[in-house]
């Protein structure tokens, strides 16, 4: 899987083709042992929370968790704890994500 541009909706252009327009990528994070990246997008208000695992010919990224904000995250961090730490927007300028009992 991708991370770098996901399909956000088909727009329909001048001469009247679909197109599927992308939300790139504003900042990413990744946890200390490498097994979740963390992503928000331009202009978006949601976080995507990926699973990294590891096999003999690359990786698998796969999507387990979109989290909606109440504001625009504009930065993601993971702390050494595991806590995912996101700059937005106003009114709430810092949230803190911790892990469920089922580690997601």
């Amino acid at each position: 899987a991708s991370v770098s541009a996901i399909p956000n909706k088909e727009e329909e252009n001048k001469e009247g083709e679909n197109k599927t327009s992308v939300v790139i990528p504003m900042g990413v994070a990744m946890n200390a042992d490498a097994s979740l990246l963390a992503v928000i997008r331009h202009e978006a208000v949601q976080l995507e929370i990926y699973r990294v695992s590891e096999r003999s010919d690359g990786v698998d990224i796969n999507l387990i968790q979109t989290i909606d904000c109440e504001c625009q995250p504009l930065a993601v961090d993971f702390h050494a704890d595991g806590s995912l730490f996101v700059l937005t927007k106003e009114p709430t300028f810092c949230l803190q994500f911790g892990k469920t009992k089922n580690n997601n």
